[in-house]
């Protein structure tokens, strides 16, 4: 299965449409947000399109959607997951844990565990990725306040990643 990974939105809508547009483009059976939605539209437009599709799409919330209390009381369902400050799920056999990452003790914490395949995380609006132990680290980037913007593909069968500018 390869998941499409996006961070960082913003609350910027349009950008947010495109980048998933970008996604869904590469066939990914899955969408992954590590947080800063920026908005409940932002959300809410993710997870039209991600049911029109028949795609799962989890999110996790970042220190910018802490001001958001829509998103923080978002209902769950039809394929739609916000987690909160932090996720752990498995897709395709893969342990997968999903933080912001502006809570650094805690991202140490999870990639340090051992416990996962991944750690996705943004924040930092940097695209990037290395290895600790089993565990592959990874920041798609962001979609709004990056130079470039960026999102991610990882093919989870073969660990392929490919990073894709807006």
């Amino acid at each position: 299965m390869k998941i499409g990974i996006l961070s960082d939105t913003h609350g910027e809508v349009g950008r947010s449409i495109r980048a998933l547009e970008l996604l869904l483009a590469r066939n990914c059976g899955a969408i992954i947000h590590c947080g800063d939605i920026g908005s409940e539209e932002v959300w809410l437009e993710l997870a039209t399109l991600c049911r029109a599709h028949k795609l799962p799409l989890h999110g996790v919330l970042g220190n910018v959607d802490a001001h958001e209390p829509e998103l923080r009381e978002f209902t769950n369902g039809d394929g739609t997951i916000l987690w909160g400050p932090r996720a752990e799920f498995e897709l395709d056999g893969k342990r997968i844990a999903v933080l912001h990452g502006h809570e650094e003790a805690r991202l140490i914490a999870a990639i340090q565990s051992g416990n996962f395949d991944y750690v996705l995380t943004g924040h930092t609006h940097q695209a990037e990725h290395y290895h600790e132990g089993p565990t592959h680290v990874i920041n798609p980037g962001a979609v709004y306040r990056a130079h470039p913007p960026s999102v991610a593909t990882l093919d989870l069968a073969t660990d392929e990643l490919e990073y894709i500018h807006l």
